[in-house]
């Protein structure tokens, strides 16, 4: 959930693969991140760990937070600008 702007985002984990459904929540959720869009932003952008926005407030996760923390320290991590195509 991006607080600041009120939109819901369900993230599924199914056969390896991430499914997010912009304005559907999960019916059954394992978790849930609540956090404004700007930190969201940082995270991806910095490759900060989810546990430092949890653990100085910026974010906060209600339910298995250990699935939810484990599985963001799992994704790939990629540099930006990285190049896609090189001679």
């Amino acid at each position: 959930e991006v607080t600041d702007t009120g939109e819901t985002v369900g993230v599924e984990l199914s056969n390896g693969t991430l499914h997010a459904k912009v304005g559907r929540a999960v019916t059954e959720p394992v978790a849930t991140v609540r956090s404004p869009r700007r930190t969201l932003d940082e995270l991806i952008a910095t490759g900060d760990p989810l546990r430092n926005a949890v653990d100085d407030g910026r974010a906060t996760v209600d339910g298995d937070r250990a699935v939810i923390l484990g599985l963001w320290d799992r994704m790939d991590h990629f540099p930006m600008f990285f190049r896609i195509i090189e001679p």
